[in-house]
C-alpha cells in the first residue's frame, strides 16, 4: 500500500484528469468554441466537431468536485488559514510544527478518528481564536 498523503493524491488525480482532458479531445473542444459565436459554413462543422467532447469536460469536473469534498473534510489543517497570511514568523512557525504532526497520521487513523472509531490522538489547536 502506498503512503501518499492526501496533498499529493490530489495533485496526481489533477495530473490524471488534465491529460485524459487533453488526449480525449478538451483541448479542441477550447479552441473550436470560439466558432460558436462566428457565423458562416464552418459553424456547423466545428459544433459537431467539438460537442462530443463536452460530456468529458462536465465529468472531469464533476469527478474532481467530488473528491475534493472528502479530501477538505478528512485534511483541514493542509488548507490556508488566515495566519498563512496575516500571521507572524512565531505563529506562521507554530502552524508548520502543527501540520508537520498531523501529517505523519496514516490516511487509515485519520478516516477512523473522522468516523469515530478511534479516539482522537491530534495535537490541541495552538492558536485562540481571533475575535
Amino acid at each position: 500500500m502506498f503512503d501518499v498523503s492526501a496533498q499529493n493524491a490530489a495533485l496526481q488525480v489533477l495530473e490524471f484528469a488534465f491529460i485524459s482532458y487533453l488526449l480525449t479531445g478538451g483541448a479542441l473542444l477550447l479552441l473550436l468554441t470560439k466558432g460558436f459565436k462566428q457565423s458562416g459554413e464552418n459553424t456547423l462543422l466545428k459544433r459537431l466537431v467539438a460537442l462530443p467532447f463536452l460530456p468529458t469536460f462536465v465529468f472531469w469536473v464533476l469527478i474532481l468536485g467530488c473528491l475534493s469534498i472528502p479530501l477538505y473534510w478528512l485534511y483541514p489543517e493542509k488548507h490556508r488559514t488566515t495566519i498563512d497570511f496575516e500571521g507572524t514568523e512565531e505563529e506562521k512557525q507554530k502552524l508548520l510544527e502543527y501540520r508537520a504532526i498531523l501529517s505523519k497520521k496514516s490516511l487509515v487513523r485519520t478516516l477512523a478518528e473522522k468516523l469515530g472509531l478511534a479516539q482522537k490522538a491530534d495535537p490541541p489547536w495552538p492558536f485562540a481564536i481571533r475575535p
